[in-house]
């Protein structure tokens, strides 16, 4: 992702989730269905961006961010940082946290 693209996304209306990962990182892999599952029940009221931080084209953000350890995980709302957590987090608190920092209405229940 170009950096101009990533600056406009977080600075979008729709609070946005950042995870910083690599492809070499066991918790990382581990990640991506709870993303998944993340982006199922939340929709179309968040963005999920994921940044390689081993791709030259990331090299900028990687920086800017201080980024020591993968997973990180930020959660962004009109461009500045409202959360960041490192290592792997339930989709159940990605959710919690995307609700109170993107100040959005909590979904109805979720059915077992």
């Amino acid at each position: 992702m170009k950096a101009e693209d990533f600056y406009t996304t977080i600075n979008g209306t729709r609070p946005v989730l950042v995870e910083f990962y690599a492809s070499w990182c066991g918790p990382c892999k581990m990640m991506q269905p709870i993303l998944n599952d993340l982006q199922t029940n939340m929709g179309e009221r968040i963005v999920i961006l994921k940044l390689d931080i081993d791709s030259a084209a990331n090299a900028q953000l990687v920086h800017r961010y201080n980024i020591r350890s993968v997973p990180t995980l930020m959660i962004f709302r009109h461009g500045e940082v409202m959360w960041r957590q490192s290592g792997v987090v339930s989709s159940y608190k990605l959710e919690d946290m995307i609700i109170r920092f993107g100040e959005l209405e909590v979904a109805a229940p979720r059915e077992s």
